[in-house]
C-alpha cells in the first residue's frame, strides 16, 4: 500500500514539474526566435509529436520548431493516422471570432437583396486590393457587409481623412461604395458639423482579432480570412 501511494505522489509531482519545464521552454523560445528572426511570436506551445513546439508568428502564421529553436519549419502538419490538416484546423481555431462580439454599430453598414448574408470587413480606403475585394463583393446577393474603417497611415496617409469624410457622410454606406468602386470622393460634413470615424477603437478591434492588415475579413460563422479572397471563395464562407 505504501508502495503504491509513494507511486502515485511520485507521479503527480513529476507531472507538475514537467508542466512547469514545458511552460519555461515556451518562455524561452518565444524569447529567444523572436530576437533570431527579428518577428513578434504571439504564442508557444509543446505538441505531441517529436518533440515539436508550435508558434504563432506575427499574429497569423503557424511555424514549427524544436526544443533550443535552432530550426524552423514553416509549411502545413498532418496527422497520417486521420489524414487531417493539423496546421488548417490550428489556424481556424486562433483566427475565429466570435460574430455577437463585434460592435456593428461602429461599423459602416450596406446590404443587396435581402441581406440576409452577413460578413465584416476590415478596409482601409487607399488599399488597393480593398477595392478589388469590393469589386468581387458586388457581385453577390443577398448580403449585409459591415464595413470597419482601419485605415493603415504608416501606408496611406489620407486614408484617415477619407474614412473619416465617408463615415460623416449622409449615407456612409453609399460614399463607401461611391469611392471603393467609382473613385468619387466624400463630400466634407454638412454646415461644418463636428463629426469623427471611430478609428481608435477599430484599431484596437483589429488587434484584439489579430488582422494586421487589410482587407480582414470576418463571416458570421465565425472564420477569420486575412487578405483579399474572390469571389467564389467569399460565396463558401457565406454559405
Amino acid at each position: 500500500m505504501r508502495i503504491l501511494v509513494w507511486c502515485l505522489v511520485a507521479g503527480v509531482l513529476l507531472g507538475a514539474s514537467s508542466t512547469q519545464s514545458f511552460a519555461q521552454v515556451e518562455r524561452d523560445l518565444q524569447r529567444i526566435v523572436s530576437q533570431r528572426m527579428q518577428v513578434q511570436i504571439d504564442e508557444v506551445r509543446a505538441l505531441p509529436y517529436g518533440g515539436l513546439y508550435e508558434m504563432l508568428v506575427n499574429g497569423q502564421t503557424i511555424a514549427y520548431t524544436d526544443a533550443k529553436g535552432q530550426v524552423i519549419i514553416v509549411g502545413t502538419m498532418f496527422d497520417t493516422a486521420t489524414k487531417q490538416n493539423l496546421t488548417e484546423r490550428r489556424q481556424r481555431e486562433l483566427l475565429s471570432v466570435d460574430w455577437k462580439s463585434l460592435p456593428l454599430d461602429r461599423a459602416i453598414v450596406y446590404s443587396k437583396g435581402n441581406g440576409s448574408r452577413r460578413m465584416a470587413v476590415f478596409s482601409d480606403p487607399d488599399c488597393p486590393f480593398c477595392r478589388k475585394l469590393e469589386s468581387e463583393i458586388a457581385g453577390l446577393n443577398d448580403i449585409t457587409v459591415y464595413t470597419f474603417l482601419y485605415p493603415i497611415a504608416e501606408l496611406h496617409p489620407d486614408a484617415p481623412r477619407k474614412a473619416n469624410a465617408v463615415w460623416c457622410a449622409k449615407d456612409p454606406g453609399r460614399a463607401w461604395l461611391d469611392l471603393m468602386l467609382l473613385d468619387r470622393q466624400p463630400p466634407p460634413p454638412e454646415g461644418g458639423q463636428a463629426c469623427a470615424a471611430p478609428l481608435k477603437e477599430v484599431a484596437e478591434l483589429a488587434r484584439k482579432f489579430r488582422i494586421t492588415g487589410t482587407p480582414g475579413l470576418i463571416f458570421e460563422s465565425g472564420v477569420m480570412v486575412p487578405g483579399l479572397i474572390n469571389r467564389v471563395q467569399i460565396e463558401q464562407n457565406l454559405k
